[in-house]
């Protein structure tokens, strides 16, 4: 009996250690298991801070603390950089910029549809951002030439429906965070984790545009291909006169308009000559959409882009002064407005849709105006001659203050938002000045460079730019304007952007081995 008891008790003892190994090797393994979780999980953490510091540096407004997409690789704050307190480090690489071979949509475009099928995809990234007349759109996935799991109307655009052939556009840098949970590089039984996130972020794009020189028609081109310069970009199609507007769509889709009739294309590789219909100047050209842009001049020239052909308007301006319009502006594609000047002073002019009228409105003192711009439908400003600044409230255009300002000719206006206004013009003595709109007054904000101003236009509230006389272009970075220097030192008429507003970031994704 004592030996059988003997045996149970043996029996007992071992299966007791047994399962106390296992117990110890299963506390371990979940330990372990824990240990590496947490490290995926501030890896992942790392990884995002990584990305977020290079897009950071790729949209700083201020240039001079601005990166290059081609710069990511190797910075120092961003290669194998370990930030206080972290448990690893994490380094960010880039490819691009990224540019395709411009293609078109093959098919209308639905303002829902999630998949997007192109004539040929084959030079567009596997993810990224794209832009239709002016909305940016993010996808994620590429099958063919159809571009998947589209977000639309990204950035605070507006998703809307887009035709047939209209072109796609895309530029773009790729960025790719790696970071580890201890190290980059975790071996053998070292605890903890590794993740990679790749993102991407839209670049910007402008173009410049002024008189000719007798060998070119002068075109400066900002960002591309160059990044953070402007490139002199001439060009040599139809007759070499001064261009004195450019509008873009998209990066593949824009307009310049100037001297004896001149009408240009861009359309994301080449400007071309296109035929017009008249060989008056046109001073202004403003578009909705690829089929949707007007064009304004002397001598009541309005013409009207459709998609396929410019046609001079008649019928739909027959109420209008036959005199010199110098700008045009749409809110939407049934509201645009028109100024320009009369013997006596100014006009303003909407078009509803369907025709052209002339506004009832009669400020005083009237003054020529030379550039209008809008923030909605029933907050415009108009500006000109001995500070003529006039603004519409819906109702009617009125004379605003302009006690604090200098009697000076106004050339261009711009406003990011209701309270945030810049307007432009040259004195007498051909130096430039700058006044500002707080939403309640306009106040005196001259700087810069002694040459006269003649637009400024702004994508965002800490992103404007001026041009003027001699190539001077100045910009804005939300705190103070400065001169950025550029190869051309002719007089520049007119600029246009296009690119991120606040958000860059489009695709999101995590890369797994």
């Amino acid at each position: 009996m004592k030996g059988f008891l003997t045996i149970v008790a043996v029996i007992i003892i071992v299966i007791f250690s047994v399962i106390g190994v296992l117990a110890t090797r299963l506390m371990t393994t979940d330990a372990l298991s824990t240990t590496h979780e947490l490290g995926a999980q501030q890896a992942l953490y790392l990884a995002e801070s990584g990305l977020q510091a290079s897009i950071h540096a790729l949209a700083n407004p201020i240039f001079t603390n601005q990166l290059t997409c081609a710069a990511i690789n190797g910075n120092a704050a961003l290669t194998n950089n370990t930030l206080t307190g972290a448990k690893g480090p994490f380094t960010v690489t880039s490819v691009g910029p990224q540019a395709p071979t411009v293609s078109t949509l093959n098919g209308a475009l639905s303002v829902n549809a999630t998949s997007i099928t192109l004539n040929n995809a084959s030079t567009y990234a596997a993810s990224g951002r794209i832009m239709i007349d002016r909305e940016l759109i993010n996808y994620i996935g590429k099958s063919g030439n159809t571009l998947l799991n589209a977000r639309r109307g990204a950035d605070n655009t507006i998703a809307t429906a887009h035709l047939n052939n209209t072109a796609v556009a895309q530029y773009q840098c790729t960025l790719t965070s790696k970071a580890g949970v201890p190290t980059l590089n975790p071996s053998g039984d070292t605890t903890g984790g590794m993740r990679t996130l790749q993102a991407v972020i839209q670049l910007a794009e402008g173009w410049a545009v002024g008189n000719n020189t007798g060998l070119t028609q002068n075109f400066m081109h900002w960002n591309r291909p160059n990044e953070l310069q402007w490139t002199d970009a001439g060009v040599n199609v139809g007759n070499r006169k001064d261009m004195f507007s450019v509008f873009l769509i998209s990066n593949a889709d824009g307009w310049s308009v100037g001297q004896d009739g001149v009408f240009l294309k861009w359309d994301g590789n080449n400007w071309s000559n296109v035929e017009s219909n008249d060989n008056k100047n046109y001073n202004s050209v403003f578009c909705n959409a690829t089929n949707d842009c007007w064009a304004v001049g002397n001598a009541k020239s309005f013409d009207y882009w459709n998609g396929g052909v410019w046609t001079v308007q008649s019928s739909t301006i027959s109420t209008l002064q036959n005199t010199k319009y110098t700008a045009v502006y749409c809110n939407a594609s049934n509201d645009c407005w028109a100024v320009g000047n009369k013997s006596g002073g100014d006009v303003f002019v909407h078009w509803n849709g369907t025709n052209w009228t002339q506004d009832s409105s009669d400020p005083t003192p009237r003054r020529d105006l030379n550039d209008v711009t809008c923030i909605n439908s029933t907050d415009c400003w108009a500006v000109g001659n001995n500070a003529g600044f006039v603004h519409w409230n819906g109702v009617n255009w009125a004379t605003a203050d302009t006690s604090a300002l200098q009697s000076v000719d106004y050339n261009g206006i711009a406003c990011p938002a209701s309270n945030d206004c810049w307007a432009v013009g040259n004195r007498n003595n051909g130096t430039g000045v700058i006044a500002r709109w707080n939403g309640t007054s306009w106040s005196d904000a001259s700087t810069g460079p002694d040459q006269n101003y003649n637009r400024v236009r702004c994508r965002a509230s800490n992103n404007c730019w001026i041009v003027g006389n001699s190539g001077v272009t100045v910009h804005w970075d939300g705190t103070s304007w400065a001169e950025i220097t550029n190869p051309l030192g002719v007089t520049l008429n007119d600029i246009s952007f296009v690119g991120p507003d606040q958000r860059p970031m489009a695709a999101w994704q995590e890369v797994f081995p």
